[in-house]
């Protein structure tokens, strides 16, 4: 699946009038049996754009996973694929309209993909040629290999947009005011405060079964205060709040938790190889084995669910259940390990000294999912085998800047698959990686991971890397990306892992009592 992306916040002044106005929205509809459902939502304008999930209300995707984590279709009804996995053709459902009462058809697929990958916009690669057979067949041909199946990507109405310029794509007022094909239509919204949508009769999988949607904007992703609106009873769910910060409401009978995660996109430290004493796989493998990943999941308050591992993955393994074992926590073979790269405390301090140089390390940190607790926790462990650790924390894109550039002893990053998200696999461990690995073979297989049409020979590389990455450590994986949704009891439908969020699934959610 891509990144989601965060483009700025509220400010909690606007709360005060974002009650007053969702009160006039809660007016508008008083009359009859109506149901609706309150989000607090990250983000603020243009949360219907490609960054947002807040986009699965009013837009469609061709498929979506089902609640056990299998491909279901949306606007395709069946799809199929060459032996090789690079050409595909899906089969729209028909009869579909767009918000506006016109048909949807294989024309918005193809200006859709094609859009995404338009040189003024590059949300998506290039290297892939969208056909229309008919009004209700498009066919996809990648030049080597390609994500067909991408949940992430929702398709856009080519007769609003194809004359919108491509370089204004993420400032188009469309955004703010969509049309799309999806279980709800926009109604109205009152900027920087909230949002009202209601349900769209002519749906595909039949109306939704809540009436209303009202996204009320007043939070940025991971902001604690969120929970206040929760509790206060004017918000019924909150996606995307930090683990760690739903303590006070987990065991309050009147709500309930979800979470999602991704095995694919990882909290990793990075050791950078060109500090003298990270450049020796012993000291790597020492610190890595000085962490404890079960305590450290633990202070997250990570759901338990979720498996420890040391390598890099396609987000399928999990599903199948093939993970090597994890390195386990053992801070007595760190030591000796230090010991025998000749790290010793020779004063006494704690601070392990080497030809006169201290085992002394720089982490940079940013706050994406938790980094700073987790450095925090990683710094104590560190100190215990006798590497002193100064945390610096910034701002992500600092950080990846200060990390291309080599300006770090270790990092706390986001790595992740593929080649266009920043810091991804290959970018920090392939063929003159920023991490100095330099190991040929792995190289090569990272290479791999990305050409590969199928996605079963993805797996198969990736497990062949493995072993190379448990040998030299050049990375240790803390966790992967998580997210989690707190919500009112009375709010059926979600579930963990596959249907955790209910800006996504919304049009299958219900309400009872």
């Amino acid at each position: 699946m891509t990144a989601v992306a965060v483009r700025g916040c509220v400010v909690a002044a606007l709360l005060l009038a974002a009650t007053a106005c969702e009160r006039s929205f809660d007016e508008s509809s008083a009359s009859g049996d109506v149901s609706t459902l309150r989000v607090l939502n990250p983000g603020g304008e243009g949360i219907f754009g490609p960054d947002w999930p807040a986009k699965f209300l009013v837009f469609l995707p061709l498929v979506q996973r089902g609640a056990d984590g299998s491909l279901e279709g949306q606007l395709a009804r069946s799809w199929e694929h060459t032996p090789d996995f690079r050409s595909w053709v899906f089969h729209l459902r028909s009869g579909l309209e767009w918000h506006d009462g016109r048909p949807v058809t294989a024309e918005d697929v193809k200006f859709s993909l094609d859009l995404l990958s338009h040189p003024e916009v590059r949300y998506d690669p290039p290297g892939r040629t969208v056909t229309v057979v008919d009004d209700t067949t498009v066919s996809i041909t990648y030049e080597s290999g390609g994500d067909a199946l991408n949940t992430w990507t929702v398709v856009y109405p080519k007769h609003l947009l194809e004359t919108l310029d491509p370089a204004d794509f993420f400032q188009w007022d469309f955004w703010n005011r969509p049309v799309g094909n999806g279980p709800y239509r926009f109604v109205d919204r009152i900027p920087e405060t909230a949002i009202e949508l209601e349900a769209n009769s002519k749906y595909w999988a039949g109306a939704p079964r809540i009436d209303r949607v009202v996204l009320k904007i007043g939070q940025d992703y991971g902001e604690a205060s969120g929970l206040l609106e929760l509790l206060s009873g004017n918000v019924d769910a909150i996606p995307y709040v930090q683990p760690a910060d739903l303590v006070p409401v987990e065991e309050r009978d009147e709500y309930r938790t979800y979470y999602s995660f991704d095995a694919g996109i990882l909290a990793v430290l990075a050791w950078n190889q060109a500090h003298p004493a990270l450049a020796d796989r012993r000291v790597r493998r020492a610190l890595s084995l000085a962490i404890d990943r079960p305590e450290l999941r633990s202070a997250l308050n990570l759901p338990a669910e979720i498996p420890i591992f040391d390598v890099l993955l396609v987000d399928r393994a999990p599903r199948h259940g093939v993970l090597p074992e994890p390195l386990s926590h053992d801070p007595s073979e760190a030591r000796r390990l230090l010991e025998e790269a000749g790290w010793l405390d020779r004063d006494g301090d704690g601070v392990r000294e080497k030809a006169g140089d201290r085992l002394h390390l720089s982490l940079l940190t940013s706050t994406w999912q938790q980094a700073p607790r987790a450095a925090v926790i990683v710094q104590a462990k560190l100190r215990e085998v006798g590497a002193a650790v100064e945390v610096r924390q910034l701002d992500l894109q600092i950080v990846r800047q200060k990390v291309r550039e080599g300006e770090f002893d270790v990092a706390l990053i986001p790595t992740f698959p593929g080649t266009g998200a920043p810091l991804n696999h290959s970018e920090l461990l392939g063929r003159g990686g920023i991490l100095g690995w330099n190991d040929r073979t792995a190289a090569a297989l990272l290479d791999s991971t990305v050409t590969a049409v199928s996605p079963e020979r993805q797996e198969e590389y990736y497990r062949r890397l493995w072993p190379l990455l448990s040998r030299d450590m050049p990375i240790t994986v803390l966790y992967p990306a998580v997210w989690m949704t707190v919500c009112h009891r009375r709010v059926r439908g979600l579930s963990s892992p596959w249907r955790a969020d209910p800006l996504w699934y919304a049009g299958e959610l219900w309400i009872e009592g």
